[in-house]
């Protein structure tokens, strides 16, 4: 099976992209890592003219500037879809600049071929006749999307997964975006930050497109029941306590942004999330300077041994 792995990154996010490009890279992805940015790409960055570089033996990345306005949350569906056009590929796998790799590669592989792959979010389970849902349905019925209620798990959008088999799920989340879009105004308008913030009075019936991308890849879930959907659990992404093999650090606290001294004076321990992420910053591409990556490793020993006894 020939696959490629994609993400969208831009600003700071360059940090967790490397750290996300080293972990394909140990996890044993030998292919081709294809990453969208916009901005200025950062020091440590030896690409060619063309836009490639080597990321360890077998592994390369290409690097696409990209022109659109709209935000990178929103740009998921069509980003994917274009590196169809490669009638080779079988399978394309999207994940967040903010995710890390912790499992054999040969997992993700095999997950695909059981259908779109996806992660539970920290919000899931949603009810299927949850207000949220039913105003998707009433949204994109005017749309003439119709929308089959298929079962209450929710995923979030920081990893998709999908075969060549299932290419018109792809294009069904393509479709709902562009409507989402519309809809909203414009494909910056996200309720996250980094583009043009929705209020709660922009989103639609009971704030049903409060996540954007996330929202639009659901309810194509909906807008598509005969093509299978592969959830994993929430402890896949580190929401819940088990077996976590995509590390996700979710919300405005990255990694590469806190203050671990600062959090344990209000009595927090560094997350497994934030832990397994600091392992990654140096292979084989150094992310960060290695003085700075080594002084936080040693600090989390200091402060788990604190916050075995202070903690909230």
């Amino acid at each position: 099976m020939k696959t490629i792995v994609c993400t969208l990154f831009e600003n700071d996010y360059a940090i967790g992209f490397g750290v996300l490009a080293n972990s394909l890279w140990a996890s044993g992805y030998r292919g081709r890592l294809i990453a969208g940015y916009r901005g200025v790409l950062p020091d440590w960055v030896k690409a060619d003219s063309a836009g490639l570089m080597q990321w360890g033996e077998g592994m390369e990345v290409e690097f696409k500037f990209l022109r659109t306005e709209a935000h990178f949350t929103n740009f998921k569906a069509e980003f994917m879809l274009s590196l169809f056009d490669d009638s080779s590929v079988d399978a394309v796998f999207y994940l967040d600049p903010d995710i890390v790799v912790n499992e054999p590669w040969v997992y993700f592989e095999q997950w695909v071929q059981a259908g779109v792959a996806v992660c539970e979010d920290v919000n899931s389970p949603i009810p299927i006749y949850n207000p949220r849902r039913y105003g998707w349905r009433k949204a994109l019925e005017v749309a003439g999307v119709m929308l089959t209620p298929r079962f209450p798990e929710y995923a979030n959008g920081g990893f998709v997964g999908v075969s060549r088999e299932y290419l018109v799920f792809l294009k069904k989340w393509q479709e709902i975006q562009a409507l989402v879009a519309a809809a909203l105004g414009g494909a910056d308008r996200v309720g996250i930050g980094g583009g043009v913030k929705l209020s709660k009075a922009d989103d639609g019936f009971a704030h049903c497109w409060s996540t954007t991308d996330q929202d639009a890849l659901n309810a194509a879930m909906e807008a598509c029941p005969h093509i299978p959907v592969s959830f994993s659990e929430r402890s896949m992404m580190g929401f819940a306590y088990g077996f976590c093999g995509l590390p996700h650090a979710l919300g405005p606290n990255k990694p590469w942004r806190t203050n671990y001294f600062r959090r344990m004076l209000l009595g927090h321990a560094p997350s497994r999330v934030h832990r397994v992420f600091w392992k990654k910053t140096d292979f084989p591409i150094r992310v960060l300077p290695r003085g700075r990556a080594r002084f936080v490793n040693i600090s989390f020993l200091i402060i788990l041994f604190i916050t075995r006894f202070y903690r909230r």
